[in-house]
């Protein structure tokens, strides 16, 4: 199993500001990490390459000048409530990878042009894929600031995506990326993953 010291490799991080492929093998094991390795190659070679960001142990692509995706390793320090599980760090209750949250790893495309290829993506049977890793809205969620004039966020949204109707989406995403949060991906869905981020990157071309 990986060595799970968390935080510190953080805090070095951040003054380091390092290769992720450097510090996947901290945190990462078998062929999550060869999955994860063999991701990072192909994001180089297509030249949107992860670097280095100073938020929450993360790394993240460019397309055309804006965010095309985030790439996050665990860190301890965070945000947490303490009625939340330790997973919500990566807030996705739908992980079934069955691997322990610090020993996880999760990439966030940002779906900016949607709206204009989202037949395709119904057309190719990606569809269910997609909704089935939505952000969803979760107790505590980080768009419900308290603020004057902010509403909850809970229980979420709804909205028509795909053709299907969506309830809980997280109001953040809805209103900024619509992002999907993948976790763990194996090999067959890191293809899935690449085919959406094609279409984006073909979008944001046009």
């Amino acid at each position: 199993m990986a060595e799970q010291v968390i935080y510190p490799f953080w805090e070095q991080n951040k003054q380091t500001k390092p290769m992720i492929e450097d510090v996947m093998p901290h945190y990462l094991d078998g062929d999550n990490l060869k999955v994860a390795l063999d991701f990072m190659a192909y994001l180089r070679e297509n030249k949107i390459k992860p670097t280095w960001t100073s938020v929450q142990n993360g790394w993240s692509g460019m397309c055309k000048g804006k965010v095309l995706y985030w790439i996050r390793l665990p860190q301890v320090k965070s945000h947490l409530d303490a009625n939340e599980s330790p997973n919500a760090h990566f807030r996705n209750i739908k992980q079934s990878s069955g691997i322990n949250w610090t020993n996880s790893w999760i990439i966030t495309p940002y779906f900016n042009h949607l709206d204009t290829y989202g037949d395709i993506i119904a057309s190719e049977g990606l569809d269910n894929f997609f909704i089935e890793n939505l952000h969803l809205c979760r107790p505590n969620c980080s768009s419900s600031v308290q603020k004057p004039g902010n509403k909850w966020c809970l229980p979420g949204v709804s909205k028509n995506l795909l053709g299907k109707e969506v309830q809980g989406i997280c109001r953040g995403d809805l209103y900024s990326t619509m992002t999907a949060w993948f976790v763990n991906p194996c090999e067959v869905k890191i293809g899935y993953i690449k085919r959406l981020l094609e279409l984006e990157i073909q979008a944001r071309k046009q």
